[in-house]
């Protein structure tokens, strides 16, 4: 008699026997007393494979297409994901013992015929066109670029390529699938579509957008940005026209009834100068102050950067022309205007800045020794000024249209300072201090701002008795308190 454990070995072992119609009665006896007498009956293993078929085949559908992954960390996938490959191998007439049935290909056929195919090449590129159009959805609709240092970006632009080409049946190979423009179709339709394709649609949204703008032509300098993209488009193909680019008479067919002068040039020179007057203007009204690219007003760094162009076209550099009828515009007033580096004109605006800092302090000069930088910095420029103003300095120019910025509020400011004469002012202010306050000297470590100064620039006069410090020594200073208080620049024993 067998023991139950066994009776249970046998019975898994008899499991194989089973399918050949061999059944021994002890075994199904002990079978049923143990619970297991299930396992002999004979399974239907076609049925079996086609349930298998239609969990798989519905897990795909609840995943948008996507094949199951054999790395992937969820059991289930990863159990439907080896039940496919065994399909695969079955298909081969390979794998353990199992049996590939045209009743579960049947499950896949309409949607996915190649599903056990070993390599299913328009599942792949449906893959691939997912993780493209996720790309360019995380970029905010920014389609690859075919010259990124970036490897995938660059990967992605290259697959693009590739099924544009095979779109229009060209390519290595590559097969055009529909099921890959679906992936595209409603956000980006014209992924695929050929340079010409897509300059025709363009030239529609641009013919739709003049309609509606009562055949107004776009402008480049537009806040609206959309506004802005077409006007750059046209003036892409004014170029093309030009032998600069590609130029299609398709594209030009679109606009020939209704605007048959779209893609024709403009006289460049004429609108230059134009432009330059504008300018010229501008410079007028601000007081000869030259437009400056990075400023916050719109018009000025509209103005700023024109002048820019300007100066790289007179370098023959930049894509823009130089005309001498746009040099003669500013000749008479700005005859630098169009200099790498116009010293009067950074004069005239370092001048600005000054007269604006002095405005923001109550008309207070910058002081040199300030341990503010910006003022520091400003009342050297002033000292600068005032010595270019003597012919001296070491290469600074006096300019008058520096001094006119000065001119009405601040008209000394250049004017060179005696320094024996503001000594003599000083001392008088000191000796009325005195006097005020019964003979007393005023005291350097005082709390009153007023008696500090007063008490530090006695010392400071004391020590220039003696030769010390930067200070000079004047009589004329002496004279002042000589018959009042004649020991105030005494040093003490």
């Amino acid at each position: 008699m067998l023991t139950k454990q066994e009776i249970k070995h046998y019975i898994i072992r008899a499991r194989g026997l089973n399918k050949q119609g061999i059944l021994y009665p002890s075994v199904i006896k002990l079978s049923k007393e143990l619970n297991v007498y299930e396992i002999l009956i004979p399974r239907d293993l076609e049925q079996e494979a086609v349930e298998k078929a239609r969990e798989v085949f519905n897990w795909i559908e609840d995943h948008n297409g996507n094949y199951p992954k054999e790395r992937s960390k969820d059991k289930i996938e990863k159990q439907y994901a080896t039940w496919i490959g065994t399909q695969k191998k079955a298909k081969q007439g390979k794998g353990n013992g199992y049996i590939y049935y045209e009743s579960v290909y049947k499950i896949f056929e309409k949607k996915y015929p190649h599903i056990f195919d070993l390599v299913d090449l328009e599942q792949e590129s449906v893959e691939k066109a997912r993780k493209v159009f996720n790309w360019i959805e995380d970029r905010g609709g920014e389609y690859p670029n075919n010259t990124s240092k970036d490897l995938i970006e660059k990967q992605y632009a290259s697959w693009i390529q590739h099924q544009k080409s095979a779109k229009q049946g060209k390519g290595n190979g590559n097969k055009y699938y529909k099921s890959v423009y679906n992936v595209f179709e409603s956000k980006y339709p014209h992924i695929f579509d050929t340079l010409e394709e897509q300059s025709i649609e363009t030239a529609k949204e641009v013919l739709n957008w003049m309609d509606e703008h009562g055949g107004g032509y776009p402008k480049q300098h537009s806040k609206d940005s959309i506004e802005k993209q077409y006007a750059t488009w046209i003036g892409t193909q004014k170029k093309a026209k030009q032998g600069k680019g590609i130029y299609y008479k398709s594209v030009y067919k679109i606009f020939e009834k209704k605007y048959p002068h779209i893609f024709d040039l403009v006289d460049l020179e004429q609108e230059a100068v134009k432009k330059a007057r504008e300018v010229f203007n501008w410079i007028d009204k601000h007081g000869g102050k030259y437009p400056y690219q990075k400023s916050k007003n719109k018009i000025e760094q509209r103005y700023g950067a024109w002048l820019v162009y300007a100066r790289r076209a007179k370098q023959d550099k930049g894509s823009y022309g130089y005309y001498k009828s746009v040099y003669n515009v500013f000749r008479s007033k700005y005859p630098h205007i169009f200099d790498l580096v116009d010293l009067e004109q950074e004069a005239v605006e370092k001048a600005h800045k000054v007269f604006n800092w002095i405005e923001d302090h109550g008309g207070k000069y910058p002081y040199q020794k300030s341990k503010n930088k910006i003022e520091q910095r400003y009342a050297n420029w002033i000292s600068c000024q005032k010595l270019a103003k003597q012919g001296k300095g070491n290469g600074s120019k006096y300019y008058e249209n520096v001094y006119k910025i000065f001119e009405k509020k601040y008209p000394c400011i250049f004017h060179t300072v005696n320094l024996e004469q503001e000594a003599v002012e000083n001392a008088k202010e000191v000796l009325n201090w005195i006097d005020e306050h019964n003979g007393n000297y005023p005291s350097q470590h005082s709390k009153d701002k007023v008696e500090q100064r007063y008490g530090a620039w006695i010392c400071n006069q004391k020590r220039s008795k003696l030769g010390k410090g930067k200070g000079k020594y004047y009589k004329s200073v002496y004279n002042v308190f000589e018959k009042k208080y004649p020991k105030i620049f005494d040093i003490r024993s």
